[in-house]
């Protein structure tokens, strides 16, 4: 597989769901050399933000995101341990993966699910 086959993978493990390809495609990377921090942010991290641009069109239900960032959270368990700190102290990148407005807007979206769930209206 080429880097950008490997990364393409991985984005689609993220927005496919798919828990058990993410440590997987994340070794796949270290084996070929890939830079763990470049893995991390244009595979994994690109699915995610696909996805959670997915759950904001309400395409996909708040767990099928809960479940995108499991995806995720897999791939940096293998990863983050072969970024040199040193990389990762020059990284805000990989400090904030996503800005505080769109933790603000998954925030909202689940907290207005939540309240659609239980029967809520605005009248409450």
């Amino acid at each position: 597989m080429t880097k950008d086959e490997i990364y393409q993978a991985m984005t689609t493990a993220v927005t496919d769901l798919r828990v058990q390809d993410a440590r997987p495609l994340a070794h796949k990377a270290l084996a070929e050399g890939l830079n763990p921090a470049e893995s991390l942010e244009i595979g994994f991290v690109r699915g995610l933000k696909m996805t959670e641009d997915s759950f904001r069109r309400s395409e996909i239900s708040l767990g099928q995101l809960l479940r995108a960032a499991k995806v995720v959270y897999g791939g940096l368990e293998v990863l983050l341990p072969e970024i040199p700190i040193e990389a990762l102290q020059k990284s805000r990148r990989l400090e904030m993966s996503l800005s505080e407005e769109e933790l603000n807007a998954i925030g909202k979206s689940i907290v207005e699910t939540m309240v659609h769930t239980r029967g809520y209206t605005e009248t409450n």
